[in-house]
């Protein structure tokens, strides 16, 4: 999908879209107490869609709803990050698995120059990474900076990393 929609995503109209009216409710702008940590952190910040955070959070059951409605895969939010960078930055590899097979975008870069091999790297996510080499994403895409992913796994403590890029 190239390049990716910027899209600014009001969560609440996507979260009742989806038919997840308790998030839909959490998102609408009324206090919600019981929505916390990351979930609270990343859906109510960045414009994000129900994919999205369905992606970010690991949340199987509502990615599988979004992708079951075709929600397009490379929408990118405020930051310029699409599902499955979100997904591999969180580590999440069921999500990054299941964006993969639906097609998302392998090599869409977010606007600091990060794409989801890069995230997944920079967090030390195994599973992630190998996912994302084995569905053809480029181990020598220079990321943010112009810097190579050996470096970024070794300034990032993730020397484990180095082989699987190295092949």
């Amino acid at each position: 999908s190239g390049q990716g929609r910027l899209v600014y995503a009001n969560n609440g109209d996507h979260a009742a879209q989806a038919g997840h009216a308790e998030l839909a409710a959490r998102l609408g702008g009324a206090p919600a107490p019981a929505a916390t940590g990351p979930l609270r952190q990343s859906a109510l910040h960045a414009g994000k869609t129900a994919l999205m955070i369905a992606a970010e959070t690991g949340d199987a059951k509502s990615l599988q709803s979004r992708l079951s409605a075709r929600d397009d895969l490379d929408v990118r939010d405020s930051a310029g990050m699409t599902a499955l960078a979100l997904a591999a930055r969180a580590g999440h590899a069921g999500a990054v698995a299941a964006l993969l097979q639906a097609g998302a975008g392998l090599e869409i870069r977010d606007r600091a120059g990060w794409t989801p091999l890069g995230h997944a790297v920079r967090e030390g996510s195994v599973e992630a990474t190998g996912l994302l080499l084995r569905a053809g994403a480029d181990p020598r895409a220079r990321q943010a900076g112009r810097r190579p992913l050996q470096l970024v796994a070794a300034e990032a403590g993730h020397g484990k990393l180095l082989p699987a890029l190295l092949q």
